[in-house]
C-alpha cells in the first residue's frame, strides 16, 4: 500500500471514530470503591433535548453499560427509568471484564429527564466494581439529540 493509501484510510478510520464520538456519550464510574463497601448504586439524570442541535425532537434514550475491572463474581447491571415510573429491563453485562457491553435497550419517554441507575448483581462481594456506560439521546428516526446528564448519586 502506497503512503497515499494509507493516508487516506488513517483519515477515514480517525473519521468514522470520530462520528461515532459525537453520537454517543460515556460516563465510567466505580461501584464500591471501599474494600468493606459490598453495594451500592450509582444515579444519574439524563435530559434529552432539541437544544442548538437541530436534529429533532428527542423520541428515547438508550442505554447499556460494560463491565471493566476487577474480575470477580459481582456482575454490572445498569437501567434506565422515567419520573413516571415507566422503566427498561435490567440490562446486565453478561461477561466481567471482556470487551462487549450489556444488551442496549431504549426507554421511550420524549424530552425531559431520565434516570439511569447502575448497581452490581451481588451486593455481598466487597471491592470495587469498574464501568462504563454508553448513553445517548435519539428523534424517532434515530438522529442523536440533545444530551446533557448530572450524577446524582455517587457510590
Amino acid at each position: 500500500m502506497n503512503n497515499t493509501k494509507r493516508i487516506m484510510l488513517a483519515t477515514l478510520l480517525i473519521a468514522i471514530g470520530y462520528g461515532e464520538f459525537v453520537a454517543a456519550h460515556t460516563q465510567a464510574g466505580s461501584i464500591g470503591r471501599k474494600k468493606s463497601k459490598a453495594g451500592g448504586t450509582d444515579i444519574y439524570e439524563v435530559t434529552c433535548s432539541n437544544a442548538n442541535d437541530g436534529t429533532g425532537e428527542p423520541d428515547h434514550l438508550y442505554v447499556d453499560v460494560k463491565d471493566l475491572r476487577p474480575r470477580n463474581p459481582a456482575l454490572v447491571s445498569i437501567q434506565a427509568v422515567l419520573p413516571s415510573g415507566a422503566a427498561t429491563p435490567i440490562s446486565k453485562d453478561a461477561k466481567d471484564g471482556d470487551r462487549s457491553a450489556s444488551p442496549g435497550y431504549t426507554l421511550v419517554g420524549g424530552a425531559g429527564p431520565y434516570l439511569m441507575t447502575v448497581n452490581k448483581s451481588r451486593s455481598r462481594v466487597a471491592g470495587a466494581e469498574v464501568y462504563v456506560v454508553e448513553f445517548h439521546c435519539q428523534s424517532a428516526a434515530g438522529a442523536h439529540t440533545g444530551t446533557d446528564w448530572v450524577m446524582k448519586q455517587n457510590q
